[in-house]
C-alpha cells in the first residue's frame, strides 16, 4: 500500500487505516497486517532466482551462437556450433542447487531490511511511503486516510474519494 502526499504542504498526525476488501469492494474483517516479518519470501525469492539463471544461460547461449554465425560467415569456418557449460547435463541443476541457498537468504534479508511496518505520521510535500500487507484470503486491499495539514485542520480521505475536513 502506497501513500502519496499530493497536498502543497507538510501533513502531520497521518494514521492509515488499511483494509481487506471481498471481490465487491466490501470490508472482510479478515486480518491486514503489515507483512515485514510475517511473510516468508523464500520460496519466491528461490523460483525467481531459478528463473534468471535459466533465462541467464538462454541469453549467453544465444549470444555466443550469434557470434560465431557472425564469425563463421566472415571466416567461412562451419560446423560449430557453441554450448554453454549451463547447459550441459546437470550443471545447472549444480549451479541452482548451490547458489540458490546462499543467495536467497541473502536476497531476503535485503528485502526484509528495506520494508518498513508502519506509515510514518509526518510526510513533507511530494512524499510517498510504501508498506506491503499480508491479507491473507483478500481480493484486495484498501486503506483510508485521516491527517492534518499545515493549518491544522482534520482531513479525512476515504478509500477512492477525495480528502474532505473531518466532521
Amino acid at each position: 500500500m502506497q501513500v502519496n502526499n499530493g497536498s502543497d504542504g507538510l501533513i502531520t498526525a497521518l494514521e492509515v487505516d488499511v483494509f481487506a476488501v471481498d471481490s465487491g469492494g466490501n470490508r472482510t474483517g479478515r486480518p491486514c497486517v503489515p507483512a515485514k516479518g510475517k511473510v516468508d519470501f523464500s520460496d519466491i525469492i528461490e523460483e525467481v532466482m531459478r528463473q534468471h539463471m535459466r533465462a541467464g544461460d538462454q541469453v549467453l547461449t544465444s549470444e555466443m551462437q550469434s557470434r560465431q554465425a557472425m564469425m563463421a560467415a566472415l571466416l567461412g569456418s562451419r560446423g560449430r556450433v557453441y554450448r554453454s557449460p549451463f547447459g550441459a547435463p546437470g550443471v545447472q541443476n549444480v549451479l541452482e542447487s548451490r547458489l540458490t541457498p546462499i543467495v536467497a537468504p541473502l536476497t531476503r534479508n535485503i528485502i526484509q531490511a528495506f520494508m518498513i511496518d508502519n506509515f510514518p505520521t509526518v510526510m513533507p510535500h511530494d512524499d510517498k511511503a510504501t508498506v506491503v500487507f499480508h491479507a491473507p484470503g483478500a481480493v484486495d486491499v484498501h486503506a483510508d486516510l485521516r491527517f492534518e495539514d499545515e493549518d491544522g485542520t482534520r482531513w479525512v480521505r476515504r478509500y477512492g474519494r477525495s480528502p474532505r475536513p473531518a466532521e
